[in-house]
């Protein structure tokens, strides 16, 4: 089954499940940051400063959208808005993809 986004806008797909690993060295063991703040600072740094080069902060749902599709809760409340939870054993559904597809054609603000 195929869906089409309304408003395509540059799209960019990254896989962030390198993201958020836990390390074992020596007998010591190193956490990392949650993953919503990971993500909130990969928005920073390629969507807002085009990787450091230029900073100019962008306006969700006018000049970029996005969705978050995890098993794992670990986002942030800013991140509420576009975050639909997937369960890890099943994957993902068609009904997840209904609701990316509509958080991804709706206009909403960072602060809502």
């Amino acid at each position: 089954m195929f869906y089409t986004v309304k408003k395509p806008k540059k799209t960019q797909v990254f896989n962030l499940s390198f993201l958020n690993k836990c390390l074992v060295k020596k007998d010591k063991i190193h956490l990392s940051i949650p993953r919503g703040v990971e993500i909130h600072q990969w928005i920073d740094t390629n969507i807002h400063s085009d990787n450091g080069k230029n900073w100019k902060r962008k306006t969700l749902g006018v000049d970029y959208q996005y969705v978050i599709l995890d098993d794992d809760c670990d986002m942030l409340y800013i991140q509420r808005n576009n975050f639909i939870r997937t369960n890890g054993n099943i994957g993902l559904t068609e009904e997840n993809c209904k609701l990316a597809i509509e958080i991804l054609n709706k206009d909403c603000s960072i602060n809502d």
